[in-house]
């Protein structure tokens, strides 16, 4: 059952971002706009995770041997790895500051399109290196991007965006990106 979920997780991505996106349109009348924009990252980053991983996919093939060099199979990023940093990343954090930014304060929101936009320069980045598609580039240039940009702009009209706010969001995207490197290099060396 576990072996089944690793290697197909990323094909609900796509209809739980459709879902996820009526269900926050069913509510957009009585929602702040501020929070709309938070919580629609959640489905914005699920299209870009059904990009990288169901179609086209490869995303963890175009890792191990053009970012890492490995000509072993499933390796350095495993299936297993993938569906961790995945679930433990987007799934959880993405859900978890859109809640705070609606309970406790929009600024906890700003995390969500700052991940989103630093992720999607990383695929920017890689394309402009390896010169050519990496799986991921398209929705982090069609969809991350621009909502990402427009959030961030809105938090800020808002008065969301302060130092402390951006800072702190900036830090728990790197620390993120940072670990799930380390965890990758390290089994690249076993």
């Amino acid at each position: 059952m576990k072996d089944y979920l690793y290697k197909h997780w990323a094909e609900s991505t796509i209809f739980i971002a459709i879902s996820t996106v009526i269900i926050l349109l069913s509510f957009l009348s009585t929602t702040p706009w501020i929070i709309f924009l938070v919580w629609i990252q959640f489905p914005v980053y699920l299209i870009h995770q059904f990009e990288e991983h169901v179609y086209p996919g490869h995303f963890k093939d175009f890792i191990n041997r053009e970012i890492f060099q490995s000509h072993k199979a499933n390796s350095p990023l495993s299936t297993e790895a993938v569906f961790w940093i995945n679930i433990l990343a987007i799934w959880i954090l993405f859900p978890l500051g859109a809640v705070c930014a609606q309970n406790i304060s929009p600024a906890f929101g700003l995390l969500l399109p700052v991940f989103g936009m630093f992720n999607a320069t990383l695929h920017i980045l890689m394309f402009i290196i390896k010169r050519r598609y990496n799986p991921g580039l398209l929705v982090s240039v069609c969809l991350n991007y621009p909502t990402g940009i427009y959030t961030i702009w809105a938090l800020a009209q808002s008065g969301f965006v302060t130092t402390m706010s951006l800072s702190l969001s900036l830090l728990v995207t790197v620390l993120a990106h940072t670990v799930i490197v380390f965890f990758v290099w390290g089994h690249l060396r076993k």
